[in-house]
């Protein structure tokens, strides 16, 4: 299983950069899953995760068919 990685703020637009700054620091994508609000906290919430390289994606390709 690949690892997320979660960022937190206080908005949702310092969180958007937080994301943003992830991102291109570790050649990620952001997960489809919209941000949300943490109940409870009313901090904003995103995740990111890494892509499949090419290799991985032809790997899994060929075993599903």
């Amino acid at each position: 299983m690949d690892p997320t990685f979660t960022v937190q703020a206080e908005s949702e637009a310092v969180c958007e950069a937080a994301l943003a700054r992830l991102c291109a620091a570790l050649e990620i994508e952001p997960c489809l899953l919209p941000r949300e609000v943490l109940p409870g906290s009313g901090r904003w919430m995103a995740r990111a995760k890494p892509q499949p390289s090419d290799e991985v994606q032809g790997v899994i390709q060929a075993e599903t068919g």
